[in-house]
């Protein structure tokens, strides 16, 4: 989610992954519009507005990973999905 927390976990996880010979795929999840915005609130917030938001905040986060992981050496491979579920 690119928090402070959440870029520690993931510099750990490329110091094993390195340590190892792990290939590593970072997922980034977000809920589909329809699971958070039921109703009038698709109407003061439309649909567009939500994906294009969702997709670059991700791209975001995944491309500072992206960097990071070469930094560290490791390969990595990035993902971003929608998903009630994560």
């Amino acid at each position: 989610d690119g928090s402070d927390l959440a870029t520690r976990g993931v510099e750990h996880g490329f110091k094993l992954a390195k340590a190892i010979g792990a290939r590593v795929t970072v997922v980034f999840v977000t809920e589909p519009w329809a699971a958070i915005a039921p109703g009038e609130v698709g109407v003061a917030f439309p649909i567009d507005e939500y994906e294009k938001s969702a997709a670059q905040s991700a791209q975001s986060v995944l491309s500072a990973v992206a960097a990071s992981a070469k930094t560290a050496g490791v390969t990595c491979d990035v993902l971003h999905m929608k998903e009630h579920y994560p």
